[in-house]
């Protein structure tokens, strides 16, 4: 977890999100993930990004009506397309959430007129809109935007946290072995990541999030991992996985959570998981 997604763990608990952000990595694949974590979970309606509720399930199929991704015909975006994709859409309520939130990918390309026609958005939105620019070079911004805006680095990782990376460098390892492993091996995972401090929901949550970047993977978007750093493995699933395989794995996770929701045996719950990944990449059924 970066210092900006603790952040924003602490400003869901506490009720304090602000209407403007500024999420800043040099590298951009890196910024676009957090932000898309980050979102999630703003919208989930359980404020965790469980995975599960309406709004998530909108999400990590794409299709989220509340979450607007700037589209962007040419390499930058153009004043019409800020006008009509944000400043003209903000004033209509959000459809079926709370929430509506906008997110502009490569926001320094922003010229200074698009900049200038955002000001008074950034200053005074909706009570229910949000705006994030997301970015890998702050200093394109003008003065006046930087000022109506919340500015974090999107992959700054807070010493104590080096402990929480490493857990989930532990489990991608384990996920990227599935196929490999026994089942005495996964019937240990739940208690060694729990060990390393990763509840066993976390696991399912990450699989839930991986398996959604697997589903980005078969549909072209790529560019839209909340993984970027476990591409490899989210293309060798997709090229292995039918997409029927896929829908079972993600009920199976579902399943699971529900179990450990009802005090479910985490071990179990965990292994069975494991299993059934080891299934899908062990036997791929090509009919849909």
């Amino acid at each position: 977890m970066t210092r900006a997604e603790a952040y924003f763990d602490d400003a869901i608990r506490n009720g304090e999100l602000s209407h403007a952000y500024l999420l800043e990595s040099a590298r951009p694949e890196e910024a676009q993930a957090a932000a898309r974590r980050i979102v999630r979970r703003i919208a989930c309606e359980k404020g965790t990004g469980c995975g599960n509720c309406a709004s998530c399930r909108a999400f990590d199929s794409g299709n989220h009506p509340d979450i607007i991704v700037l589209r962007k015909e040419k390499d930058a975006p153009s004043v019409r397309e800020v006008r009509e994709q944000l400043l003209d859409d903000i004033g209509i309520r959000p459809y079926r959430f709370p929430r509506k939130i906008y997110l502009i990918d490569e926001a320094e390309k922003l010229n200074i007129q698009s900049q200038n026609a955002m000001l008074k958005t950034l200053e005074e939105p909706p009570a229910y809109a949000m705006i994030f620019l997301v970015t890998s070079n702050r200093n394109a911004f003008l003065p006046t935007v930087l000022s109506r805006v919340v500015s974090l680095k999107a992959d700054e990782v807070r010493p104590e946290e080096a402990e929480e990376e490493a857990a989930a460098d532990a489990l991608f390892d384990y996920i990227r072995r599935a196929e490999f492993l026994t089942a005495a091996q996964m019937s240990g995972i739940a208690a060694e990541m729990k060990s390393r401090g990763m509840d066993p929901e976390i696991i399912i949550t990450t699989l839930n999030g991986f398996v959604r970047d697997v589903l980005a993977v078969k549909s072209g978007a790529e560019e839209k991992l909340l993984y970027p750093a476990q591409r490899l493995t989210a293309f060798d699933w997709s090229a292995r996985m039918s997409d029927r395989f896929l829908r079972e794995l993600w009920e199976k996770l579902g399943t699971g959570r529900a179990a450990l929701s009802s005090n479910g045996n985490p071990d179990l719950v965990i292994e069975l998981v494991f299993l059934k990944i080891k299934e899908g990449l062990l036997s791929r059924d090509e009919s849909d």
